[in-house]
């Protein structure tokens, strides 16, 4: 039987903070398309998953995904992203060049 509420209100699943491991209880279909997830707290703190630097992978950020948590996806970087990347590290290495390698 479905809800006045709708086919999502009732059924949820545990989820769990890959920094600090809290727990807490949420509808699937809000993180489904997330490999990791930040409690708030951890998230204030500037808690992010721990997943290795390879070439060609970026870890998207979305913010407030389930209430308590932020959802990260850890993934392929698609072309425009690719590009976007290579323009900020060349920002990067002119700034760098600019400052004689000072930060600030």
């Amino acid at each position: 039987m479905v809800s006045s509420m709708g086919k999502h209100s009732q059924h949820r699943i545990e989820v769990s903070c890959c920094v600090c491991g809290t727990t807490r209880e949420v509808r699937p279909f809000l993180v489904k398309d997330y490999t990791h997830l930040v409690c708030a707290p951890c998230a204030r703190k500037g808690g992010r998953p721990d997943v290795p630097q390879r070439p060609g992978m970026v870890l998207v950020h979305t913010y407030d995904v389930a209430g308590y948590f932020d959802g990260f996806t850890y993934r392929i970087a698609d072309a425009e992203e690719r590009a976007s990347l290579d323009r900020a590290a060349a920002l990067a290495r002119a700034a760098q060049r600019e400052t004689g390698g000072r930060s600030g």
